[in-house]
């Protein structure tokens, strides 16, 4: 975006760097680098952020009140519970309400509507030894859509109860 395309709009910290609509990219899991002070990011990819990051956080590990902020997705990974495509499609459908239900809660209606969230859309499952890779389409109240990937590490090591 240009910098007047940024008028009127809130801003967030860009947490995953390097993320482009379309085409090929390398993703960026950091709030800044050794060459780079931070990114801020508005509209669609900061809509698809807000889903990542709710969709990604444990629920219940947030202190302060937010206890019902983030779903059950990753605890489920990590107990070993998702060993088939269907358990994780199952797991995904339940995540997802909780994700949806979070985000259009926080909303006031104030935001544009490309940084809303509508709805999600599981559209591939790879599930390997030590990985699982999801890919999902997001929706925002604009109507644009953004395709994330989450490759997702499943090895022993990372199971915690």
């Amino acid at each position: 975006m240009e910098a007047g395309q940024y008028a009127g709009r809130s801003l967030d910290v860009a947490a995953i760097q390097g993320a482009t609509a379309h085409g090929v990219s390398q993703l960026q899991q950091t709030l800044f680098s050794d060459t780079n002070s931070g990114q801020v990011c508005t509209g669609l990819q900061k809509m698809a952020q807000r889903w990542l990051l709710e969709f990604m956080t444990i629920r219940g590990s947030m202190p302060w009140g937010l206890q019902m902020r983030g779903t059950d997705f990753m605890r489920l990974l990590r107990r070993g519970e998702l060993r088939t495509e269907a358990d994780v499609q199952a797991a995904y459908l339940a995540s997802g309400v909780q994700a949806w239900q979070n985000l259009t809660n926080e909303d006031t209606g104030a935001e544009p509507a490309d940084e809303r969230f509508a709805s999600s859309s599981l559209l591939g499952i790879v599930l390997e030894p030590g990985k699982l890779t999801l890919r999902v389409s997001l929706l925002s109240a604009a109507g644009t859509s953004y395709t994330v990937i989450l490759p997702v590490s499943t090895t022993p090591a990372n199971l915690t109860v």
